[in-house]
């Protein structure tokens, strides 16, 4: 657990905020946001950066975050309050290449005027810049990356996606309860640190170490694992993961369902070639997106229909900050938001939050007020960081029923 000194005083901006009153919360981040930024920026507006996989095989992820980030600057930026004064992002593209995104984290806080950086996409992109994070002391948020353990390895890290440690625990206690499954097969990306965190917890899980099912004692689930090895800037060849998906078939018992740790090309590829091959259970992954799954329906009719998910975050929430997030971002962008945009549209106001409460754009002032922030109405829910610097926030578990993400639950 991290330790911090908080040395400001007053009630801070995003606590016990209900929904009826987000507007004028809101309101107020943004105008002591553009007083503050006003005050010390320039002609071209603050810079704040932003590392994520605009090209390689992760680019239309996120190019969904860079949609979600600029919806929400739109907002800020477009409103009185700023007085002329603005934000600005400074895009970087990793590629998909964790070491390429630690070379752009480096390149970005060479420059002083950078005062925050959102990103990077990935857990082992994310492993690769802590170091760097470590040496420049800039406040970095992360609205995708969920290996367990990350934001303790800073203090300046923060991440806004809910960690495996919190969405695998939750999602087998739910599935377990409906499907009632006691032997089921998993499978895995090797070379990637997501994919191994989520693993290694849905093993804890199933062996009872991690999750309690409801009025009864865990008995534990027996499985089976298969691997596959995959860069994530590489693409998958021609009867990828047939071996491993056709060894789930031939399994003795049976597996009742299949559990899939990969990153978003590996969770589709996973999707297609299961239904290709007619293996017949329910597929469950963490942090599956209605894009992905409408990826794998293009691919192969059907391939994703009765898919699982563990997650953060579904267009189906009905709150008013989810509401209005979607119909704006769907107006704007021509089509509904992912998770990865809900999440990344999140993160700004999460920090513009933060801003409004530290009354700075000193890095250690707007990490300390990062650490207090909670009960902050967002379209993700109600949300607040733990002492880590974690998000904290309702899991999602859902099922793709017509297409359609809906809750599990």
């Amino acid at each position: 657990m991290r330790n911090r000194t908080i040395f400001f005083t007053g009630r801070k901006l995003g606590t016990n905020i209900s929904a009826g009153s987000r507007i004028a919360a809101l309101a107020f981040a943004v105008a002591v946001l553009g007083f503050w930024f006003g005050s010390c920026g320039d002609n071209d507006g603050i810079a704040v950066g932003v590392v994520l996989p605009l090209t390689g095989s992760l680019g239309p992820t996120g190019r969904s975050m860079k949609n979600g980030l600029e919806l929400a600057l739109e907002e800020l930026n477009g409103t009185a309050a700023l007085g002329g004064n603005s934000v600005r992002f400074v895009f970087k593209d990793d590629e998909s290449d964790p070491a390429a995104a630690a070379e752009d984290y480096r390149e970005l806080t060479d420059s002083e005027e950078v005062v925050a950086v959102f990103g990077p996409f990935t857990s082992s992109a994310t492993e690769a810049v802590i170091p760097v994070i470590n040496e420049r002391r800039v406040v970095s948020i992360g609205p995708s990356s969920a290996k367990e353990g990350l934001s303790g390895m800073s203090d300046y890290l923060f991440r806004t996606t809910l960690n495996v440690g919190i969405l695998v625990p939750e999602g087998v206690k739910v599935t377990r309860e409906r499907m009632n499954y006691e032997n089921v097969a998993l499978i895995v990306n090797e070379a990637d640190a997501f994919s191994l965190s989520n693993h290694r917890i849905l093993k804890e899980a199933f062996d009872c170490g991690r999750v309690l099912i409801a009025n009864r004692e865990c008995d534990p689930v027996g499985y089976i694992e298969q691997t596959f090895s995959r860069q994530s800037n590489r693409e998958f060849s021609a009867g990828a993961l047939t071996a491993q998906l056709s060894a789930v078939m031939n399994a003795r018992p049976a597996p009742e369902a299949l559990f899939v740790s990969a990153l978003p090309p590996g969770r589709v590829e996973v999707m297609v070639r299961a239904r290709q091959l007619g293996l017949d259970v329910p597929l469950v992954h963490t942090l599956l997106t209605a894009d992905e799954a409408a990826t794998a329906q293009d691919r192969e009719e059907g391939s994703a229909e009765g898919a699982i998910s563990f997650t953060n975050w579904i267009r189906a929430i009905d709150t008013p900050e989810n509401r209005d997030f979607v119909a704006n971002y769907t107006e704007k962008y021509g089509e509904p938001p992912n998770g990865f945009a809900a999440r990344s549209y999140a993160s700004v106001y999460i920090l513009a939050a933060a801003v409004s409460t530290a009354r700075t754009l000193d890095s250690e002032g707007i990490r300390d007020a990062l650490a207090v922030i909670e009960n902050l109405e967002t379209p993700l829910g109600t949300f607040s960081f733990d002492d880590n610097g974690d998000a904290l926030y309702d899991p999602v578990v859902a099922i793709i029923e017509d297409g359609e993400f809906r809750i599990y639950q």
